[in-house]
């Protein structure tokens, strides 16, 4: 088939489908809004903006003229309501507008924003809206919004948005809810220098600007569709956009994800489909009617494809749709692809684009060909020999056998939104990592438990995606633990109850801190429930059973094996069959059945790192351990962990003996010189062993006892120590008592204790 046949068969489904064939008005009454710049303004009284200047020329492009009135805007919608006029150029298409107006083909679509000031520290989420008092215009897009999404603790509602600008400014609201665009224009003719937008995005607010006529008034919505078209493909809209929106406003048009219009083929690609549905009905009639129009405007529709802004693509097939060649493509697919349109029409569509034969949008070129079912395809990456793309693409056949293809590339936004996505994961990785500096065994702790979950998820045939999840949950888990006091969180003993009341809170902390941002929004009910168990005794909100969610019953098995196999300073750790046994006897009570059962296999394989401990593996955490373990007055450490150590000992055999230094007359010389004083000569003579019997830990006991343990075998001198010290000038002297710790079993302090009574009894 030739080019110009083709384009001649298009068009004539086009315009069969779309041509507008009823009612001829030559006279339609509308209305404008006071203040929505630039879309909709008043310029000496007179109604103005862009939306006002398209419905005029769409409407002269049909032959007929536009009246205007001004007034608020919930007057004008009213009116329309009731019928008092025709046509309005500027309503966005929303559900609750749906129910008494028909709307034309969107010709801009945008999202809205929220307006605070500057100095504002409250707002920094959709979330953070809830609570505050908001204002907008009355019966504004904007308004159902906040009525649907059920923002603000309190809504005002203003005639017109200048007003409402202007009371934020003073102070009198928290934020103003408006699209962005006639924002910026306001503030900047107000002069309201004090006022910004908010840095996230309200997802969910769009306005799909169109006309709007009387619910049902399908012969003028016809009528306005054919003139939209027109002035889009003639270049009428492209100047109206150019005149509107300055280049001033460049930065809040993209900012607020504007797309340019509803392009040129947006509209084709519309028609078109409507020609699946219609041109059985109308063609033959068509063809004998409107042969010579369609020739005549063989020219408006080359430059109405050509201009299209979406990369267009004409497809056929010689071999029942095994392979494509290229027909034709216009302008917008020359400059995203980077090929010359004279090049490749007529190839092979394999021969263009290396690799696209084996790709899934391949598949759908074939699927649309054979079924001449439509496809939207909305966003997916297709791999290439020499690159990949993300591709939204809407395919079709025509009734002469061709495939359309219209896409546009996201494959900007898609790597913005893996860099968005990037940055948020090494935020909170980050603040994980936070947590484990504070404590090496809590981020330890939080890689085991997510890895051992991801498994038994794996394990009960959980989806890669679902276990996916799991395991970013298992990493973030404890994450509400970085407001948790070092008193608490490094606490090497068994907590009191007060203390284990703060520390759970951690689950409700972590999962508040994760629900607010959007990529960990599905882990943050998981780490909510990971301390919830199955009998309802668990918390933060006592839930049993199926209330739980699965995720995070898989994620409490793991959490509490973990806890049973790794070591704490004040018990040892369970091996992995004790461990496994215990989780067996709380199936059914604090754990689910099903999940214990899998677990239990999943969880008998693992390697325990039997290195794993609280005790201090860097500077850093020997001295926060001072604060549990050091003697406050000579910094030596204390009884509780000599006790700690005698215990370790017994498993590591670090420490082969034990010295005891009793010191006499110490009560005597804290009567003579004081309590200060002997608490300086108690600093000189830990600060003395110290320096003297180098890597040793010196241990103070029962006032003026002192403990030295070496791992090689020391012998101490008192006599020495005592010349060292001046002791004799003070009536002091030292006594030195030696343990071998193995053959004595000196396991504890209380077992020290009682050997040295023995000794000194001997």
């Amino acid at each position: 088939m030739t080019r110009a046949a083709l384009f001649l068969l298009l068009w004539v489904q086009i315009v069969e489908a779309t041509v507008y064939h009823g009612i001829t008005y030559t006279h339609l009454n509308s209305a404008s809004e006071l203040e929505y710049p630039p879309f909709a303004i008043v310029t000496k009284g007179q109604a103005d903006g862009f939306s006002v200047e398209l419905l005029r020329s769409a409407v002269a492009q049909m032959g007929g003229k536009v009246d205007f009135t001004v007034d608020s805007w919930s007057r004008i919608k009213a009116s329309l309501q009731e019928g008092d006029i025709d046509v309005l150029p500027l309503v966005g298409r929303t559900p609750e507008r749906e129910v008494y107006f028909d709307f034309s083909i969107p010709y801009l679509i945008l999202h809205g924003t929220a307006i605070v000031r500057n100095d504002d520290t409250k707002i920094k989420s959709i979330g953070d809206l809830k609570n505050a008092v908001l204002a907008t215009m009355q019966g504004d897009n904007a308004h159902e919004y906040i009525v649907r999404e059920g923002l603000g603790s309190q809504v005002v509602v203003t005639r017109d948005f200048e007003s409402a600008l202007t009371a934020l400014s003073q102070g009198r609201y928290d934020a103003v809810i408006v699209q962005q665009i006639v924002a910026t224009k306001l503030i900047k003719k107000l002069k309201l220098t004090n006022l910004r937008s908010v840095d996230f995005a309200l997802e969910d607010f769009r306005q799909d600007f169109s006309f709007a006529v009387q619910e049902g008034n399908k012969e003028l919505l016809a009528y306005l569709n054919e003139g939209l078209s027109i002035v889009m493909a003639n270049g009428t809209y492209g100047a109206l956009h150019d005149k509107w929106f300055k280049e001033e406003d460049e930065n809040s048009l993209y900012s607020t994800q504007i797309l340019y219009g509803v392009s040129a083929f947006a509209l084709l690609l519309l028609l078109i489909i409507g020609v699946v549905l219609t041109w059985y009905a109308s063609l033959n009639k068509a063809l004998r009617r409107k042969t010579k129009e369609l020739l005549e405007s063989k020219e408006l529709y080359k430059n109405f494809f050509d201009n299209s802004p979406s990369a267009t693509v004409i497809y056929s097939s010689d071999d029942f749709g095994a392979t494509f060649t290229i027909e034709q493509v216009n302008r917008a697919l020359e400059r995203l692809e980077h090929v010359d349109a004279r090049v490749i029409e007529g190839k092979k569509v394999h021969e263009i684009f290396k690799g696209v034969e084996h790709t899934s949008l391949y598949e759908k070129f074939q699927e649309v060909y054979k079924t001449g079912q439509t496809l939207h395809d909305p966003n997916s990456l297709i791999t290439l020999e020499d690159r990949a793309v993300w591709r939204e693409h809407f395919i079709f056949k025509l009734q002469t056998g061709e495939v359309v293809s219209s896409y546009i590339d996201h494959t900007k936004e898609k790597k913005l939104e893996e860099d968005i996505l990037y940055n948020h994961e090494k935020t909170l990785l980050s603040l994980v990592n936070l947590i484990e500096y504070r404590d090496s065994y809590t981020g330890g702790h939080s890689q085991r438990v997510a890895t051992y979950s991801q498994q038994v998820a794996a394990a009960m045939g959980y989806s890669h995606d679902e276990c996916a999840q799991i395991y970013r949950a298992g990493i973030l888990h404890d994450i509400g633990k970085i407001v948790t006091p070092d008193a608490i969180l490094l606490k090497p003993s068994a907590l009191n109850e007060s203390e284990y009341e703060l520390i759970k809170t951690h689950s409700e902390i972590g999962a508040t801190i994760l629900r607010d941002i959007p990529m960990y929004k599905d882990v943050s009910e998981i780490v909510l429930a990971h301390h919830e168990r199955y009998d309802g005794s668990g918390y933060p909100k006592g839930l049993k059973g199926d209330e739980i969610p699965m995720m995070a019953q898989i994620m409490a098995v793991c959490d509490a094996f973990d806890a049973m196999t790794t070591n704490r300073i004040y018990r040892g750790h369970k091996t992995i069959e004790e461990a496994v046994a215990e989780l067996e006897s709380l199936s059914g009570v604090h754990f689910d059945q099903n999940v214990v059962d899998v677990a239990a296999k999943v969880l008998r394989r693992v390697v325990l790192d039997e290195s794993i401990n609280q005790l201090p593996s860097s500077e850093l955490e020997s001295r926060r351990f001072s604060f549990f373990y050091r003697d406050q007055v000579t910094q030596a450490y204390n009884g509780e962990y000599l006790n700690l150590i005698l215990k370790e000992n017994v498993k590591t055999r670090e420490y082969p003996c034990i010295n005891i230094i009793l010191v006499h007359g110490f009560a005597s010389y804290n009567a003579r010189f004081g309590w200060s004083q002997g608490d300086k000569m108690l600093n000189k003579i830990a600060d003395t062993l110290q320096k003297t019997y180098a890597q040793t830990l010196v241990f103070r006991l029962h006032g003026d006892d002192f403990v030295v343990m070496n791992k090689e075998h020391l012998e101490i001198d008192t006599q020495k120590l005592q010349e060292m010290l001046q002791m004799r000038d003070f009536s002091i002297s030292m006594e030195c008592v030696h343990f071998h710790i193995q053959n004595d079993h000196l396991e504890s302090i209380h077992a020290l204790e009682e050997r040295l009574i023995r000794a000194l009894a001997e």
